[in-house]
């Protein structure tokens, strides 16, 4: 890569850092009003093992996923517990392992969030053309499966 172009990066990618920054804290103080832009992401990784995989996430998944120190997810994972937005329960083949799952609850707000989330995606990208949003994705995407090299 020109260096040019690495700096034309480097420029977007912080003028974008403090608006996701923003955004998941919105959409955790949306999810509910106490919850911190951590413990969403953390609830949003065990919705999404639940919804795309199917079955529960365990601690060591979570920790594994979202890069996120041991100590810190088991305080998300409380604070998630109390306000009873997931479960926890010992895995029947291993009972070492804690088995994390998303409560109807978390489900039926996620919902409600993603309407909300898709409003400001239309707002956002509403004069981009279909070809260049989909584009932009799978860019997005490419970049996510590279970021394990810095791993």
């Amino acid at each position: 890569m020109q260096g040019e172009s690495i700096d034309e990066l480097e420029a977007a990618f912080a003028a974008l850092g403090p608006l996701i920054k923003e955004w998941r804290s919105s959409v955790a103080s949306e999810f509910d009003p106490e919850m911190r832009p951590g413990t969403w992401m953390v609830l949003r990784t065990v919705l999404h093992a639940a919804r795309s995989q199917g079955e529960p996430l365990t601690v060591s998944d979570i920790i594994a996923e979202t890069q996120i120190d041991k100590s810190v997810v088991s305080r998300h994972l409380r604070d998630l517990k109390e306000n009873g937005f997931v479960t926890l329960h010992r895995s029947e083949a291993d009972a070492r392992v804690f088995v994390v799952e998303p409560t109807e609850a978390a489900r039926d707000r996620e919902a409600a969030i993603k309407r909300i989330a898709r409003s400001r995606y239309r707002l956002l990208f509403g004069d981009w053309e279909e070809r260049d949003i989909s584009e932009l994705t799978r860019l997005l995407n490419r970049l996510a499966q590279s970021t394990h090299r810095l791993r």
